[in-house]
């Protein structure tokens, strides 16, 4: 499902048209690679997309089903409460 919902990006320096991942992707694969392989580095970048998107702007529904599936909605759960508010 991830690769259905990839988005192109026009890569002007590059010249081409690439696709990236949607946030919502990124955070549920950084999330089963730090369950298999305990990188720090992919808990971190979970909490700064999370950060850098807001919590309005992601499908949260998507997300939690996900990480309900691959048991990594507690890991999930932890991350988020870690992210600071901003007022």
């Amino acid at each position: 499902m991830r690769f259905e919902r990839r988005r192109p990006f026009p890569s002007q320096q590059l010249s081409i048209r690439a696709v990236i991942p949607t946030a919502e992707d990124v955070i549920v694969m950084k999330l089963r690679w730090f369950a298999l392989a305990k990188r720090g580095k992919d808990r971190d970048d979970v909490r700064d997309v999370i950060a850098v998107q807001g919590d309005e702007s992601l499908d949260w529904d998507y997300i939690h089903h996900w990480t309900a599936e691959h048991g990594t909605r507690t890991l999930l759960d932890e991350i988020r409460a870690s992210i600071p508010t901003i007022p």
